[in-house]
This record gives structure tokens, sequence and C-alpha cells, in this order.
């Protein structure tokens, strides 16, 4: 991961991977911080996980119970064009 520009930007990553590989993606990224730690003082690495942050979503406006009772019931493909919806409207 090289960062080139003028100035004054900030550089971000996103990274698309398998969910069986979460495990090893997370404890690439606490060791990639570490190590930029250690190098330059001045960075500061920010981790945004989506999953996290639909989830806390879901629970902060009370719908994580109807979520998994969709999923349940109707599958996974009714439980994502729901949630498409939702969050087009929020």
């Amino acid at each position: 991961m090289n960062s080139k520009g003028l100035g004054n930007e900030v550089s971000y990553y996103i990274f698309d991977y398998s969910p069986r590989d979460e495990l090893i993606v997370r404890q690439y990224l606490e060791k990639y911080k570490k190590e930029i730690k250690k190098l330059v003082m001045v960075i500061k690495i920010v981790i945004y996980d989506v999953y996290d942050i639909m989830i806390d979503l879901f629970r902060r406006i009370r719908i994580f119970g109807k979520i998994v009772l969709i999923w349940k019931n109707d599958g996974m493909d009714y439980l994502i064009e729901s949630v498409n919806s939702l969050l087009k409207n929020e």
C-alpha cells in the first residue's frame, strides 16, 4: 500500500474479502496498525467495519430482533432487499 499525493490528502483503502477470511483480515490489520505506529507516530489508522456499523445501527433503531426474524423466516435474499430499502430511506 503506497500513497502518493501533493499534501493534506487522506489515504483510504477498502478491503473486500470473503467472510470466511474475517479473522485473517482482522489479524493482518491489527499487525499492520502496530507496525505503522512503530515507524511513524503521526499516522492514525482507523478501521471501519461495515458489518459492525450495520449491527450497531439496527440495535440503535431497535430493529435487530426483527432483522434476525426476517432472516430466519424469509431467507437471506429477502433480508438483503429489506435492508437495502431501509438504508435508502434513512
